[in-house]
């Protein structure tokens, strides 16, 4: 009987030893991956300022302000081009009949919506 409970107190022991050791693994790692955790934000963080960093107005130079100045020219260039293009293709025939259909469309969805509204009541 005594040997039966040594043996159990034995397994109970190592057991133990066991899960202690594999506790201080568990810690090991855990902190590895709050390191890890910490370290990705900060490196976020530090990236996110360097891609914003061509818009802050604090970093400047007489050739930054011109070629800051060049970016904004370019962007109302760009819009204007984008809505000369959009009004060409919206007059060509295929683009007039889908835009008819739209209406319709818009209309039925109208028409729809009220019948709905009034069968609710």
């Amino acid at each position: 009987m005594k040997i039966y409970l040594y043996s159990i107190i034995v397994v109970i022991i190592t057991q133990l030893s066991a899960f202690c050791e594999q506790s201080v693994g568990n810690k090991k790692l855990n902190d590895a991956m709050a390191e890890r955790a910490a370290l990705m934000v900060k490196t976020y963080q530090a990236e996110d300022q360097i891609n914003k960093a061509w818009n802050d107005k604090k970093l400047s130079s007489p050739e930054i302000e011109k070629l800051r100045d060049r970016y904004r020219k370019l962007n109302f260039e760009i819009i204007e081009v984008r809505e000369k293009l959009k009004a060409k293709v919206n007059k060509l025939p295929e683009m007039q009949k889908k835009a008819e259909k739209v209406k319709a469309m818009k209309t039925q969805k109208a028409v729809l919506e009220k019948k709905i509204k009034d069968l609710k009541k």
